[in-house]
């Protein structure tokens, strides 16, 4: 047996993104990350940051040296 043209066309497989815990509960990826660096990116909309409200463990972000302007007063992010 060779490779058919069937095989070449078939999806790849991929790995589900949410990993069982227990029977019958599952975790969102990167569910257990607690440091999060984005430092020297193009970040320059405070909005491109809510996606990480999805990481219930984090307990640090790291955002220095990004385009993003704060709002006038605000000394840093907590």
């Amino acid at each position: 047996g060779g490779t058919t043209l069937e095989d070449l066309l078939e999806p790849p497989k991929v790995k589900p993104m949410c990993f069982l815990k227990q029977k019958n509960e599952f975790l969102p990826p990167f569910s257990e990350l607690r440091h999060l660096s984005l430092a020297k990116n193009k970040i320059s909309d405070d909005e491109e940051l809510l996606a990480v409200c999805l990481f219930p463990a984090l307990i640090k972000m790291t955002i220095y040296k990004n385009p993003l302007i704060l709002c006038p007063g605000t000394a840093s992010w907590r």
